[in-house]
């Protein structure tokens, strides 16, 4: 799928699928059927994971500084963290995590590689949208019992394995739907070579 989004082929595979693939789709031998479908991420290794921080202004203070002026306050996910429909989020263990909280997010799939875009042409580099449920450990980071909390330990509280979960729907840019059961069946490469070519 990574390879259909960053090279634009996501864009003419959604055309042909809103234009009569659909009915082209599910007449191919092999396509799982709706009900037995297996739903997973997009895809499970991306290159980054760049999410903005402090940007709720009411929240902004909980690890004791203001919202950011600036720049945005950020930070990396590891892809460890990124699971999907169905996977389990796992808490971790140590004695110090006594607080995990989840946000939902709207996380924003980069189709290109990109530095320093513009405001009037951000769209450009959009691939689509997703939603994403985003954990924390929180009570490491604004401190507890067993240590003094510091903003510093924001990696480590974002990077527990299972903490990034993606939804399984996304809107492509263009805001077309785009049902996505076969790329979850496994065929999607073959299907979207056939298709391309024609």
């Amino acid at each position: 799928m990574f390879e259909l989004i960053e090279t634009g082929q996501l864009r003419d595979l959604t055309n042909w699928y809103n234009a009569g693939g659909k009915t082209e789709l599910e007449s191919i031998p092999g396509v799982v059927p709706y009900e037995q479908v297996v739903y997973v991420p997009l895809y499970r290794n991306p290159k980054r994971i760049f999410g903005i921080g402090l940007n709720y202004v009411d929240h902004a203070g909980d690890i004791g500084d203001a919202a950011p002026q600036d720049f945005p306050g950020s930070f990396f996910k590891m892809a460890d963290t990124l699971i999907g429909p169905n996977d389990e989020i796992h808490l971790p263990t140590l004695k110090e995590a006594v607080k995990t909280t989840a946000e939902a997010e709207l996380g924003v799939i980069l189709g290109k590689e990109c530095r320093d875009v513009s405001e009037e042409n951000w769209l450009d580099v959009v691939a689509g949208y997703t939603t994403i449920l985003d954990m924390t450990e929180e009570s490491i980071l604004k401190g507890n019992e067993y240590l003094k909390g510091n903003p510093r330990y924001l990696t480590i509280v974002k990077n527990f394995p299972t903490f990034f979960h993606s939804a399984l729907s996304w809107s492509h840019r263009t805001k077309c739907r785009m049902a996505l059961q076969w790329s979850h069946s496994g065929i999607l490469s073959s299907i979207s070579r056939n298709i391309l070519k024609k």
